[in-house]
């Protein structure tokens, strides 16, 4: 497998909030399940580390707003 390394990039949100770096998108190729060795090994080719963040402390209120994540103020994994 060819892998380029990701890299950032603009995030250009859509109406709804969510964005997908192309790169990882073309990693999981409509895939629905990745094994964690694979998933694992990529990440650290791509010098990346894996977070979980859930909204329940964030100003997203999932009864009201649904799955539309839009007014979700993201802060990069850098800060």
């Amino acid at each position: 497998m060819i892998m380029n390394k990701i890299t950032a990039l603009p995030v250009e949100r859509d109406n709804y909030g969510y964005w997908t770096h192309p790169l990882y998108e073309q990693f999981c190729d409509g895939r629905e399940v990745i094994s964690p060795d694979e998933f694992n090994a990529w990440l650290e080719a791509n010098g990346l580390e894996w977070k979980v963040s859930y909204l329940d402390d964030e100003e997203i209120d999932p009864d009201v707003d649904g799955c539309d994540i839009s007014t979700w103020a993201t802060r990069s994994a850098s800060r």
